[in-house]
């Protein structure tokens, strides 16, 4: 029986240090019906010629080269245009696929039924020194998961955990032609993404490690990177409410919202806080406390030094 093709699209962005062991842990999987897609996202420093080694070696891929950066979704829908795989992996270049990770998810979705559009995993977390400094779900000293992801209909629990990790994910090829790929006005498409296509198909979770991220830089000082990533969770957000078909995932939304509300409010994003303060009073009565951040948001307290202090003591930071 021919073996389904997967396409592997990888965006590259200034990660001359990490691309090249990236694209050989694509080119070292176990599965060989892939078709891999780089794309570099107008890279500054000197990732392309890391690229152009690789494909010295891999010459059957597709390189993609942006003369400007652009947001993850403008870049990843360009690649997803070239693309045949039936099954799609979206991967960045600080990302690394342990070497049966390819066989072990489509091995996953032949047991599945077709209301199953997304395969995903635990994902262990590296310093740049290729260290180990944790996983995506936590774990207790005898390294099981407090909380591992969950299987089916995922869509409300989305809400009340921090978002499945998009690099482990295994996408069927239908679940972008239905949500017409990513919405290309967000800077940061991971969670709106995850809520639409968890709406309309199931997600599968495979117990195990099959991706590694280097956790590189420190987003915790980037302000312009926070604000982008709290303003596409509250796109995403608001994409959810227009969504919602109960009660029960109005709830589910209303944690969500709190949850980010606060971010908003400890990282001095306080336009922001107003606008999840708004959307929540659509979902729910506002709350004593509710209304005590959002009092807050009109101080001018510098709580963002505070803020950064308590990521700092949850080891690894990756997002929010």
């Amino acid at each position: 029986m021919e073996q389904p093709l997967v396409t592997v699209i990888c965006l590259c962005y200034n990660q001359e240090c990490f691309v090249g062991d990236t694209l050989l842990s694509v080119y070292q999987q176990t599965y060989s019906a892939i078709e891999l897609i780089i794309v570099d996202n107008g890279s500054t420093d000197d990732s392309i010629s890391k690229i152009e080694t690789f494909l010295e070696i891999c010459p059957h891929a597709i390189f993609i080269r942006l003369n400007t950066n652009q947001n993850t979704a403008i870049a990843f829908n360009q690649a997803l245009s070239h693309s045949s795989g039936k099954y799609i992996i979206h991967i960045s270049g600080n990302h690394i696929l342990v070497p049966h990770r390819v066989e072990r998810q489509l091995n996953a979705f032949s047991k599945l039924d077709k209301r199953y559009g997304i395969v995903y995993s635990d994902a262990e977390l590296l310093n740049e020194q290729l260290d180990h400094i944790g996983f995506w779900y936590e774990r207790n000293s005898e390294n099981k998961q407090f909380n591992e992801g969950n299987s089916g209909n995922v869509y409300a629990s989305l809400f009340r955990k921090k978002y499945i990790c998009s690099a482990s994910m295994m996408v069927a090829r239908v679940v972008y032609k239905t949500l017409n790929g990513y919405d290309e006005s967000l800077e940061h498409e991971e969670f709106d993404f995850q809520v639409r296509s968890a709406k309309k198909y199931y997600y599968y979770y495979q117990n195990e490690a099959l991706t590694k991220i280097r956790i590189c830089g420190d987003i915790l000082n980037d302000r312009n990177y926070i604000h982008a990533h709290l303003l596409s969770i509250l796109k995403g957000c608001q994409h959810a409410y227009r969504l919602n078909s109960f009660d029960k995932e109005n709830q589910a939304l209303a944690i969500c919202i709190r949850r980010y509300l606060l971010q908003a409010l400890f990282t001095d994003n306080r336009e922001l806080v107003h606008k999840f303060g708004q959307l929540l009073s659509k979902i729910t009565e506002l709350t004593r406390l509710d209304h005590l951040w959002l009092g807050l948001a009109k101080s001018r307290l510098p709580l963002f030094i505070f803020y950064r202090q308590y990521l700092r003591l949850k080891k690894p930071v990756i997002v929010f």
